[in-house]
């Protein structure tokens, strides 16, 4: 089965995958260096990598695509941090903003809750420079994105990558890194786009211990019946839900016992540090219509926060057909119902597919903490209720777009940022370092009126000013704040 389940923002997803399956790529060459060897000649290698042994073949151990390279040298910046003889180096040329080079482990290796990151030594020509390291297996199967950012410039540092909810049960054997992974920094080759890496150290689960026991694939996956309340004792919970992305879906006893939600048990979903479209997903065993009078998707959600986008999805396991629809939540740290117009999907299709990303809106990558933890109960399909919408909870829309300061103020390592929409509006939330080099996008695409706050993760960012800016239209505001460590 093809699952197509982020196929709106997944213009790179595309180039990633094509070089990962090795289509239409020939090698490429950086100066005087040699070709990539054939991406079944790599040389697979142990961690942890300190490129000191110089009987491997370094030169057909690392594979460049779209314009970088990677190889071995001695290091040229050798001191108390970083004394040892040889490290990797990474040059990326002209060519597109995700270029970088992949390599192959030995052993495959896994992550769960305990043992989660990745750890590598780094020396960048310049402080603030995203870089992707990508879990991928290396016949294209699954993937999996988690980003940190260099503090520093022109000294090595120990960068860590988190791992945090990603699938237990899925063996990786392929590590993508991607230098200064923001759109439009497609390098030149020069010193600004070269960079040195050493001491790659994975912290893994237990090759000799006992996984949980949950799906490997979609195809693994126990089908659910809709309405959906978490409460049937002798269903096999383990294999409900499929995440993706850092996303993790699980049954919990309700943490908020209540009036508006009296369950014994919910769903838990756990947003980790993958992409900001990290979510889950079920297969329902009977397909359903959306019933043209009655054509509500309801569910009960306990967010921790306000204002938080949630994308609803509905899907064919063949991938034929999807369609979804974003509805913010209204309260925190309280049950609400929330609803979503399915009415858009039409009424001949037949659906097999739920699936749920919570937080959808671009910048908002998880941590796998309180904050990015929800719970859901009481799945409905075909409710005649009216949508809930944030513009509901206003019950007047403000006049005219502004940007508060962020609070708490100074911060750390998290802040939120709240804004005004007068009317529905294309806008973006951007942040900026104190030499004018975008951090992060917190918001992006179209928002209704009212009230709205985006949290902003400063975990991989140094101590220091930064400034953000709404953007709407002719409309711009910029407010500065302060990240203390």
């Amino acid at each position: 089965m093809n699952y197509k389940y982020y196929q709106h923002i997944i213009t790179l997803i595309v180039a990633f995958a094509l070089f990962t399956a090795g289509t239409a790529m020939a090698g490429v060459q950086n100066d005087q260096d040699e070709q990539n060897a054939p991406i079944d000649d790599l040389v697979r290698i142990s961690f942890p990598v300190d490129f000191e042994d110089q009987t491997i073949d370094w030169d057909n151990v690392f594979f460049g695509f779209e314009g970088a390279h990677a190889d071995v040298i001695e290091n040229p910046y050798q001191d108390e941090n970083n004394d040892s003889e040889y490290v990797g180096r990474m040059i990326k040329d002209a060519e597109i903003y995700w270029a970088g080079a992949f390599f192959l482990s030995e052993e495959t290796f896994y992550f769960d809750d305990e043992n989660n990151t990745i750890t590598m030594d780094v020396w960048s020509p310049r402080a603030n420079v995203g870089i992707n390291m990508k879990l991928e297996q290396s016949d294209g199967s699954a993937d999996f994105d988690s980003f940190a950012v260099t503090s520093t410039s022109e000294e090595w540092e120990t960068m860590t990558w988190s791992y945090s909810g990603v699938n237990v049960n899925i063996d990786w054997d392929q590590i993508t890194l991607i230098f200064d992974f923001h759109e439009g920094q497609n390098g030149d080759g020069g010193y600004d786009w070269t960079w040195y890496f050493d001491n790659i150290t994975v912290n893994a689960g237990d090759p000799d211990g006992d996984r949980p026991e949950g799906p490997g694939t979609p195809e693994d996956l126990h089908p659910l019946s809709l309405p959906l309340d978490f409460e049937d004792e002798d269903f096999n919970w383990n294999f409900a839900f499929f995440g993706f992305e850092g996303g993790d879906l699980s049954r919990v006893g309700n943490p908020d016992v209540t009036d508006d939600n009296d369950s014994n048990w919910v769903g838990r979903m756990v947003k980790g540090s993958g992409p900001f479209w990290a979510g889950a997903f079920m297969h329902i065993d009977e397909p359903f219509t959306i019933d043209q009078e009655a054509p509500y998707f309801s569910m009960k959600v306990w967010s921790p926060r306000s204002n938080v986008p949630v994308l609803m999805k509905i899907e064919q396991q063949d991938g034929d057909a999807e369609f979804e629809i974003v509805q913010n939540t209204i309260t925190s740290e309280e049950w609400e119902v929330m609803t979503w117009d399915m009415s858009g999907a039409g009424h001949i299709t037949q659906w097999d597919v739920v699936t749920m990303i919570f937080d959808f809106q671009d910048g908002a990558v998880g941590d796998g903490g309180e904050n990015f933890t929800w719970y859901i109960d009481d799945l409905e399909i075909n409710v005649d209720e009216t949508a809930t919408s944030t513009e509901d909870f206003y019950t007047e829309a403000p006049h005219s777009f502004n940007l508060y300061q962020n609070y708490p103020n100074p911060f750390n390592p998290t802040t939120q940022i709240q804004f005004d929409v007068p009317a529905q509006s294309e806008l973006s939330v951007e942040v900026y370092s104190i030499t004018g080099q975008r951090v992060a996008v917190l918001a992006n695409g179209t928002y209704q009126a009212g009230q709205h706050t985006v949290s902003f993760d400063a975990s991989n960012l140094s101590s220091g000013v930064y400034f953000y800016r709404l953007n709407a239209g002719s409309f711009v505001q910029t407010q500065k704040m302060t990240l203390v460590k």
